[in-house]
């Protein structure tokens, strides 16, 4: 019986130095071989993974896989790298099968490197900080920025945030803010929930606007709860709870708390603003007798006459929780309104005063509304600080670069242009904390973009003139801007607009929420408050 089986001839392959500028790059199905100056340094201390490569008939040794590990060898300069070669003739008869073997293993190659996860990089940097290592030599070690290494040791102090970087593809950067809310797991649901909207750090930035507030109200609800109160951060409707002040006992006092049962009392937990303002004597002044008119960047700027110069006190705005107590079955502890009781008791009592006399249901709602009113706008500037933040770093790192955005030359023109038509006074726009041409220094860096079209490239100086126009209508976003366009002027409020859309559009960049109110995209009464 003949056995027809036939056996290929095994590889013939051996491990060399060589020289990278002796290697070919053999044809290559990645066809991005870009190299940054991060990668070069780290393959300058040496290749530690083999390059694999292929000799063909003639002695020409082709590199298959580690075309980018190669050109960053001859660029560091390096004199010979490890190859793993194998003679082709013993594998590939021909050159069909060549290129087939070829195509075979570079997309093997390829499709399987799988990168760290960003727990594990996390843990890595963990465990070399516990060698005695600092975070500074940490960071040259593995040839990236300190400011990861402390972003990776951060987030190794939360096994929450661990999870986050891996399940919902967090940087570590958004691990370590993620991080900093271990003891607020209202925060981590927001954080991911804005995570998988991408919109994570307009939320950080409006966390940390906040953080005061958040906090007086968590320690607030902490000590209640400890006390067996229900708490919430959601005013009572009227279907669920009156407030305990709308209700008097059988003799026609206020209850109290404290005589009320617990599981029929809700405590409404909410922050207040208080703004103190001290001189630099230490004393403290009234917020309405400050001259808040006067350009702080005008030295030439005065108060009026009895007033006091802004730039001579020092303002802090400090969070305090306030609660107001609502009962939800007022016959469990035999209280009715007071306004049943004095129809019940005609005799018991002298009429109050007016001023004194309950309000309606109507008044108590107009009242309501008022103060909420107020605390919406408190609320919403805060808001627009934080996402003026964000907007502000992202068209730094945007106008860092020397190129506009592939494919946008002609959306920039158009909104310069527009710009120029119709809001050609915002490119001289002075007032406090919006100076359009500081600004514009602020977005490039620090340097007068006057100086920097000195010596910039035609396409660079592109970026330049971009920076200024988009510095113009930064000048026009005061934290206000959500509450509309000066009633005089429509083409204020429509300059914003375009402005947020052409960032949108040209840059990607993701409108807070509150900046989709600007827009006109959401109202401000459909954004939640804390």
């Amino acid at each position: 019986m003949t056995n027809n089986t036939t056996t290929a001839p095994a590889a013939t392959a051996e491990l060399v130095f060589a020289d990278p500028a002796t290697l070919v790059i053999d044809d290559n199905v990645r066809t991005d071989t870009a190299i940054d100056a991060a990668f070069v340094a780290s393959i300058a201390t040496g290749v530690r993974q083999p390059v694999y490569a292929i000799r063909d008939s003639e002695g020409v040794v082709k590199v298959r896989d580690g075309q980018r590990r190669t050109l960053a060898a001859r660029e560091a300069g390096l004199a010979t790298i490890p190859v793993y070669i194998v003679d082709a003739d013993t594998v590939e008869a021909d050159d069909t099968e060549r290129t087939r073997r070829r195509i075979i293993d570079q997309v093997i190659t390829n499709g399987d490197r799988k990168g760290l996860k960003g727990s594990e990089e996390a843990t890595a940097v963990e465990q070399l900080k516990l060698t005695g290592l600092s975070a500074t030599r940490i960071a040259k070690e593995l040839h990236t920025s300190k400011r990861k290494v402390d972003a990776a040791l951060a987030t190794a102090t939360s096994q929450t945030a661990k999870d986050a970087v891996d399940t919902a593809n967090l940087t570590l950067e958004q691990g370590m803010i993620l991080a900093g809310y271990d003891d607020d797991p209202d925060a981590v649901d927001e954080l991911l929930e804005a995570a998988a909207e991408g919109r994570f750090e307009h939320k950080a930035a409006e966390l940390a606007e906040t953080a005061a507030a958040r906090a007086a109200i968590r320690t607030q609800r902490d000590e209640l709860s400890v006390q067996g109160y229900a708490s919430t951060t959601t005013r009572p409707s009227m279907d669920q709870a009156r407030v305990l002040t709308y209700y008097v006992t059988a003799d026609g006092t206020s209850p109290e708390p404290t005589a009320c049962t617990q599981a029929h009392l809700l405590a409404y937990v909410r922050a207040e603003w208080t703004a103190t303002c001290i001189t630099a004597d230490g004393t403290t002044v009234d917020y309405d007798d400050i001259d808040w008119a006067v350009d702080q960047d005008d030295p030439e700027s005065q108060a009026e006459e009895g007033w006091i110069d802004p730039r001579t006190i020092t303002k802090t705005d400090t969070a305090t929780a306030t609660v107001t107590w609502y009962h939800t079955d007022p016959d469990a502890d035999e209280l009715q309104p007071e306004w049943q009781w004095r129809n019940n008791n005609p005799r018991r009592t002298k009429p109050k005063p007016d001023s004194d006399q309950p309000l309606s249901d109507e008044d108590q709602a107009r009242k309501d509304a008022e103060s909420a009113a107020r605390k919406q706008v408190i609320a919403l500037n805060k808001l627009a600080v934080a996402a003026q933040s964000v907007r502000r770093d992202a068209l730094r790192s945007a106008l860092a670069r020397k190129t506009l955005p592939k494919g946008t030359s002609a959306a920039v023109a158009s909104f310069q242009a527009v710009t120029m038509w119709r809001n050609a006074d915002l490119y001289n726009l002075t007032r406090q904390n919006a100076d359009a041409k500081k600004i514009a220094k602020d977005l490039l860096g620090g340097i007068d973009p006057m100086e920097a079209l000195d010596t910039a490239t035609g396409e660079r100086a592109q970026v330049i003139a971009l920076a200024i126009t988009l510095a113009a209508h930064e000048a026009n976003m005061p934290k206000e801007s959500w509450q509309g366009g000066h009633e005089y002027f429509r083409s204020i409020g429509e300059g914003r607009t375009r402005y947020l859309r052409f960032l949108s559009k040209v840059y990607g960049y993701q409108l807070a929420d509150i900046e989709q109110v600007v827009t006109g995209d959401l109202t401000a009464d459909a954004i939640a408050l804390t």
